[in-house]
């Protein structure tokens, strides 16, 4: 009798000790006007930047079956930070408004987009847009510094990006990683991308970051932020619209118990927004740039971590191409448009123009703001150029073409219509 009266206040005493040390929302530290006071500040886990062996890529084509070929070769260098050297090259282009514009929806969406341009004024990063352009996309309409104007100031349809387009470009520098509206790690994204190590993914492709944080806690998702590094994925996934941001560095506050406190531990970021910096005085911008979000912000707001796959398995990089497998010229151009562009990466736009002598355009096929394209056959754009119905004259036909990675004149010649 009296071994099962110990025994009964020792399970009894384990319950208590159990109970004390689980961690409830309630145990969580809560902001102060001061939440660094007596607090360690450390940054989040910091990868080495190492260069990557250039990959001998067999998987390209032989160029002796193209009649154009460009090779846009692997980066070199830690690959968290070309993702992020991407996403600062693309928010710290210059241009200035050719006149007074609006970016506004063409058919009404879930979100709010009223961005308004006065002519004259400078402003920095590609406009904010759903055509998933590329920075050297953008580049074609407006050079570093120059005026910019274009024909649509429609959001689904103006040269630029948003937030997750802009990040998955800035993943095409490493990878073959096609558009979707969702970076979550579904369907196609499984291999490519994953939840930071330690949480666990909900069944199936439907679910929403409410139900990762349920799945695993909070406790587990504040450990997942520290987990963090640069070029890893913030990701609001709710029902309708939802928000991606580019971790740039997590910055972690520690007691002087050296515990991690999780209220005043914050992630710095980069995006690609709807709405203005208002924080910036002398610089006009709808990328946020490193603009500090606490853990216990990031949670309420419902943002999980995601990662590549390719961060942490440090795969060697592939060579990239842009082709066309058969060449116009100045009496073919006249009839028809030969050959496909086609690539290993996903395109990002294929651009034909005509111009005159004195530089008008007066024909042109403009094929962008793709899901996952690899190839374009050029003959069903061919009655855009509008060459059946030019004057007399010398005209000069141009084709580029580009890629996440860059872009490249694919052909240009002067043909004469008589």
């Amino acid at each position: 009798m009296k071994k099962l009266i110990l025994l009964a206040l020792i399970l009894s005493m384990l319950v208590i000790s159990m109970a004390s040390c689980k961690t409830t929302e309630t145990d969580l530290p809560e902001e102060t006007k001061d939440p660094l006071a007596g607090a360690v500040r450390t940054e989040g886990p910091k990868t080495e930047a190492k260069e990557t062996a250039k990959p001998v890529d067999t998987s390209l084509p032989d160029a002796k079956d193209f009649a154009f070929f460009k090779v846009f070769e692997a980066p070199t260098g830690d690959y968290r930070q070309i993702v992020k050297d991407y996403m600062i090259k693309m928010s710290e282009y210059k241009w200035i408004a050719g006149e007074d514009f609006t970016i506004t929806w063409k058919k009404q969406g879930d979100f709010t987009v009223n961005l308004q341009f006065k002519k004259g004024q400078t402003y920095y990063g590609l406009p904010y847009s759903e055509a998933r352009s590329s920075l050297e996309q953008f580049s074609m309409f407006c050079a570093d510094g120059g005026t910019f104007t274009h024909h649509t100031y429609y959001y689904e349809e103006l040269v630029g990006n948003h937030c997750s387009s802009s990040m998955g470009l800035a993943y095409q520098q490493l990878i073959d990683f096609p558009y979707s509206p969702s970076l979550k790690p579904i369907g196609e994204r499984i291999g490519v991308t994953k939840l930071i190590d330690g949480l666990k993914k909900p069944e199936g492709d439907s679910w929403i970051s409410e139900d990762v944080i349920s799945l695993n806690g909070k406790q587990a998702i504040f450990e997942a932020y520290a987990k963090m590094d640069t070029g890893d994925i913030l990701g609001k996934f709710i029902k309708g619209t939802g928000h991606t941001r580019m971790v740039d560095k997590v910055v972690l506050t520690k007691t002087v118990a050296g515990k991690i406190n999780y209220a005043s531990s914050y992630v710095t970021c980069i995006e690609q927004t709807n709405q203005f910096d208002q924080s910036l005085k002398d610089k006009k911008t709808t990328w946020w740039i490193g603009h500090n979000y606490t853990f216990n912000e990031l949670i309420n707001d419902n943002f999980i971590p995601i990662t590549l796959e390719i961060f942490h398995s440090n795969e060697p990089l592939a060579d990239a191409y842009i082709g066309l497998d058969q060449a116009n010229n100045p009496e073919t151009i006249k009839k028809t448009l030969n050959g496909t562009v086609s690539s290993n990466f996903p395109l990002s736009y294929v651009r034909g123009t005509v111009e005159d002598e004195n530089g008008n355009i007066v024909g042109e096929f403009y094929e962008y703001k793709f899901d996952k394209q690899y190839k374009i056959n050029l003959r069903n754009r061919y009655s855009q150029l509008n060459i059946s119905k030019l004057e007399a004259g010398t005209y000069t036909y141009t084709l580029r073409a580009g890629i996440g990675r860059g872009g490249c004149t694919v052909e240009s010649f002067k043909f004469t219509v008589e």
